[in-house]
């Protein structure tokens, strides 16, 4: 699915936030991202999504579980593609946060939605500072 420009900027801006957040996270546990959750400036109906998601890990709620509500949300939802595939990726990095995959990994997985135009920019913009 190709994405349009303002969907690869709310890719990037993603991407960045998470990034930040799984450093966090591996830095600190993921009780720390609660403080943190106010901070991801994202358009508001992605930032809302990413921001329920995290709420879930925080608690302690399971993968399978956190998946299975993120995909229901999605579904009972009127989403174009294009914002299909932005929840889809909003998913992939929360759980991979939750999973404690190394942020250059999450950096990949986030960029990896920009096809290979923008792959190569996003994983150097993140992983070079």
């Amino acid at each position: 699915m190709k994405l349009n420009d303002e969907e690869k900027k709310v890719v990037h801006d993603l991407g960045v936030a998470f990034f930040r957040l799984s450093e966090t996270a591996r830095r600190e546990g993921i009780l720390a991202l609660e403080e943190k959750l106010d901070d991801l400036d994202v358009e508001s109906k992605y930032g809302a999504f990413a921001r329920e998601l995290l709420n879930l890990v925080v608690d302690g709620i399971d993968t399978k579980t956190v998946v299975k509500i993120a995909r229901t949300l999605a579904d009972s939802s009127d989403l174009s593609e294009g914002e299909r595939t932005l929840f889809e990726m909003i998913t992939t990095l929360v759980v991979s946060i939750q999973i404690g995959d190394n942020p250059r990994i999450l950096a990949k997985k986030a960029a990896a939605y920009l096809g290979i135009e923008g792959y190569f920019d996003l994983c150097k913009e993140l992983v070079d500072d």
